[in-house]
């Protein structure tokens, strides 16, 4: 239905959340997205809105009832995960008629079901092909582009936030990726921060793959070094003004990450915390620096999302300086 909207671009989140804090979204319709704005639906005319063709929220979910009652469907998925031209849902039951009516009313060519989490060290996802042919798929997201297979390499929605906000001013230094992955973060920090070069690692040869493409098709110049392997396999003589560790193992990796910091560097590390330690959790980490000759002086810490009951996924940030 045609509403008001305010066109945004992608990579100002900061736009976005003031309109959202706003209270002039109107929340029966559904955020509209090309390759550079976001559409976000207003209750009223206001300075800059346009005319907009939204989809309404009730009506997928009515449809999406509608058809699996016809089908003799009780059980079914409310929600997905959406990856480009693919979904992804929850393990369930009938998976076949339901793979096929979530492709055809939210317009997706693939359709996966979760068959177990992420795993090994090459962070594999466990996804089982319910609908359509599968493989690559263009996912755009703040103006950035992610090419990827949702079979053979990770990737977060859930984490469009962290991505979107490289709080970093990466202007003239060069910052390492240990877990770039097909390049979660790597590729908005080039895009947007105008870092003078980039050292990027990861494991998975399939992520490497993806990343190489990814550098290619979001046209990124700067000088970038890229490593197949276990980043703790990096030669320490290679330096970083600013090291992203974005892996929940990140704290098992920092005495290398330490190794690669230049001077008065900055490291970001991403891991787990109980819900009970969230006040502190970061002081074991200072306090395991300190035994590896390093102070680190935390200067951000915040909560990315909960992930289980009893875990919250954090970031925190510290300045460097040796002892």
């Amino acid at each position: 239905m045609l509403a008001h909207a305010i066109k945004v671009e992608k990579h100002d989140i900061k736009t976005l959340k003031r309109i959202e804090r706003s209270g002039i979204v109107n929340r029966d319709l559904v955020y509209d997205h090309d390759e550079d704005y976001i559409y976000v639906p207003v209750i009223k005319n206001i300075d800059g809105s346009i005319s907009h063709d939204f989809k309404e929220k009730n009506s997928i979910k009515t449809m999406l009832k509608n058809e699996m009652e016809r089908n003799g469907i009780k059980n079914y998925p409310e929600k997905w995960v959406r990856i480009g031209s693919s979904i992804i849902i929850k393990n369930t039951r009938h998976e076949k008629i339901i793979g096929s009516i979530l492709a055809e009313i939210l317009n997706v060519s693939s359709v996966y079901m979760e068959t177990g989490r992420i795993h090994g060290d090459l962070r594999k996802p466990s996804l089982k092909l319910i609908y359509g042919s599968g493989g690559e798929t263009l996912h755009l997201e703040n103006g950035v582009k992610y090419l990827l297979d949702p079979e053979k390499v990770m990737f977060s929605p859930g984490n469009i936030n962290e991505r979107s906000n490289i709080y970093e001013d990466l202007n003239g230094k060069v910052f390492m990726d240990m877990f770039a992955g097909i390049g979660y973060f790597s590729i908005p920090a080039l895009k947007y921060k105008r870092p003078s070069g980039a050292i990027l690692c990861d494991i998975n040869p399939e992520a490497i793959k993806f990343l190489k493409r990814n550098i290619e098709i979001n046209n990124i110049k700067t000088r970038v070094e890229i490593f197949n392997c276990d980043s703790r396999l990096i030669s320490s003589k290679i330096k970083a003004d600013y090291i992203m560790m974005g892996n929940f193992k990140s704290i098992e990796f920092l005495p290398h990450a330490l190794s690669h910091i230049k001077n008065n560097g900055k490291i970001s590390m991403h891991y787990l915390t109980d819900k009970n330690y969230i006040k502190n959790s970061y002081e074991p980490i200072i306090k395991k620096a300190r035994s590896y000759g390093y102070n680190l002086t935390l200067y951000d810490y915040h909560r990315v999302k909960s992930v289980s009951p009893f875990f919250y996924h954090v970031n925190a940030r510290f300045n460097i300086s040796k002892i």
